[in-house]
């Protein structure tokens, strides 16, 4: 048996031999394969800094080319500039390969393409889309990062559904805000809405706001603010509200008092908004309405300056560009003094001047007209104001100017339709010296820019094809009812005769503004932006007055605290945001003076084997 065992000794031996030997070329095969792959980690993170640093490059030369553009920016040229500079960028790319092709590691900007989002039938303004594509190679380590750059001539204020430039946003109760909104100062948030009944200030406590989208403010932590709703006096006195909290732990939190995540609060510095000069706007329409040559616009800028704008409607009454409406004569009175005679005679020269307007209007309009006084729409006398579609979205750049097609009301526009069974047709770009009135059913596709204030009144405003109305206003705005308690029966937007009127409008004033969707109900599908503080107080279902009408009664689906989260779409003031103004109401849309540029995430683009 022993001898049988000789030898195991050295089998056991060379054995663990091998095993060793296996288990260090494990452990030798294992730490070069790390090593390998810190190497490879390391030129891969090299790699994406390099692409990094062509793409933070290639944005600040574009950002570095338009800032130094401040001033009478030229939508025009915005294509061709950015052509030009993607020129520029990727010649020196070229270079830089050309002169250094034994390079183990390099970055560069492999691709520039201009994608076109917004541009009108005559790129008079425009939006573009960057996209650079930089890519980066380290010893045979290669990675591609996407980063997308838009550019575009519009003012801020047409991106948001709501918002104020320069000052607050009260957004009081439940409104329902379906978009991006921007505010220049603080945010105060409470869930009473304030509202006015029978000579007394009140308030109704009812559920926080909802914003369904991106919100744009100067400081999450200073300032965002709310007040909840216990002494309904409390909220009165801007001292008690508190502060928004995004940290989980204490107060209200974000979601809670605006229905949005934190993720979705951003900064935005008040000196990145691109804003507008909306009595400049005025003369830049103006004079594309009658032709006028750069040195001729900047003449019209310091006769407004000097002595108003009605010595600038004195000196473009000679354009020949210019159809002029005369002013109708007063309605004719009968007194003893006057006699019959002359009365008589009043009233044919009344009549002919009135049907002589009528005549005007009653055929589509291609020209831009001047009419010298107010101009009434009732849809009898002047039945409404329809330009020729190709007419109206036409701007055509002649040399050192455009040319666009627009009526200028010397005096107040009214379009009052007192017939329900109608609609007034609007399709057009209206300049307005003084005051405007809506009232009645309208349909319409149209730009409106008034110097002084607006009342929409008991108005249904639908868009025309698709299209809508962008109201510009100097003055006040003021929406309201003359009939109000409109039941809300369905949830937005469902049209029905028992539902809240639709408004297919984008309104801007250059004033402050009050909004309210308590006893009356509004749903706007466009937007509203105000320069000053924007108060919007709402309430969710139906209202009517108490029985003593000393102040209103809510149904409980606005006392409701655990109510279907739906009920939001029951608001009784809603606006959602509509992207189409940039193209619908391109030519009519104001310019501003410096390029809007907005700088997109770098995203890792996926290589294909």
């Amino acid at each position: 048996m022993r001898r049988n065992e000789q030898g195991s000794a050295l089998l056991l031996v060379l054995f663990m031999v091998f095993v060793f030997m296996m288990l260090g070329l494990a452990v030798v095969s294992a730490s070069l394969g790390g090593a390998v792959r810190s190497v490879t980690r390391e030129k891969d993170v090299q790699s994406l800094h390099l692409a990094e640093k062509a793409l933070n490059e290639a944005v600040a030369r574009i950002a570095a080319k338009f800032d130094s553009k401040q001033g009478n920016i030229d939508p025009k040229t915005l294509g061709t500039d950015l052509e030009l500079i993607r020129n520029e960028i990727l010649e020196d790319k070229n270079k830089k390969i050309n002169t250094d092709d034994s390079s183990r590691s390099s970055g560069e900007i492999e691709k520039i393409e201009i994608q076109t989002v917004n541009v009108g039938t005559d790129n008079a303004s425009a939006e573009y889309a960057v996209v650079i594509k930089a890519k980066a190679r380290v010893d045979g380590v290669t990675r591609i990062l996407e980063q997308t750059v838009i550019l575009n001539t519009f003012p801020d204020f047409l991106k948001y559904v709501a918002g104020s430039s320069d000052g607050n946003l009260f957004i009081n109760g439940s409104p329902y805000l379906i978009g991006d909104v921007f505010t220049g100062g603080k945010l105060y948030a409470k869930n009473e809405a304030d509202y006015t009944y029978n000579g007394s200030n009140r308030s109704i406590a009812t559920k926080f706001p909802t914003v369904d989208g991106t919100l744009y403010v100067q400081s999450r932590k200073e300032t965002m603010k709310y007040c909840e709703s216990g002494n309904l006096n409390a909220c009165a006195d801007l001292n008690n509200y508190l502060p928004i909290n995004f940290n989980g732990i204490n107060g209200r939190q974000v979601q809670d008092v605006l229905g949005v995540s934190g993720d979705n609060v951003i900064e935005k510095a008040r000196q990145k908004f691109v804003d507008m000069n909306l009595e400049e706007s005025f003369l830049d329409k103006i004079a594309e309405a009658i032709g006028a040559t750069t040195n001729a616009r900047n003449s019209l800028s310091d006769i407004y300056k000097k002595s108003g704008i009605a010595t600038v409607i004195s000196t473009v009454k000679s354009s020949t560009d210019l159809i002029i409406v005369p002013k109708l004569p007063d309605p004719p009175v009968f007194t003893e003094s006057v006699g019959e005679d002359a009365y008589n005679l009043a009233v044919i020269k009344y009549d002919n001047a009135v049907q002589s307007r009528k005549e005007i209007f009653q055929n589509e309009l291609e020209s831009s007209m001047l009419v010298e006084g107010d101009l009434y729409v009732d849809g009898d006398n002047v039945e409404g104001i329809v330009y020729d579609q190709e007419i109206k979205m036409k701007r055509t750049y002649l040399e050192d100017y455009y040319k666009s097609y627009w009526i200028i009301v010397n005096g107040d526009l009214t379009i009052d339709n007192p017939d329900p069974n109608r609609s007034i047709v609007v399709r057009g770009n209206i300049l307005v010296t003084g005051n405007v009135m809506i009232r009645g059913n309208v349909l319409v596709d149209a730009t409106l820019i008034s110097l002084k204030n607006t009342t929409i009144e008991d108005a249904s405003i639908r868009g025309l094809n698709h299209k809508q109305l962008v109201l510009i206003s100097k003055g006040p705005i003021l929406i309201n009812r003359i009939e109000p308690f409109n039941p809300v029966t369905t949830a937005y937007p469902y049209v029905s005769a028992s539902n809240p009127p639709i408004l297919d409008a984008f309104m801007y004033t250059d004033d402050e503004a009050w909004l309210y969707g308590v006893g009356s109900a509004f749903w706007i599908h466009g937007g509203f932006f105000a320069r000053g503080d924007l108060h919007i107080n709402a309430v969710l279902g139906n209202t009517k007055p108490n029985a003593s009408e000393t102040m209103l009664q809510f149904d409980a689906l606005n006392n409701s605290i655990d109510s279907d989260p739906n009920n939001k779409l029951k608001s009784r003031f809603i606006i959602d945001y509509d992207p189409s103004i940039f193209t619908a109401q391109n030519v009519g849309l104001p310019r501003v003076k410096q390029i809007s540029m907005v700088i997109g995430k770098k995203r890792l683009v996926p290589q294909t084997p």
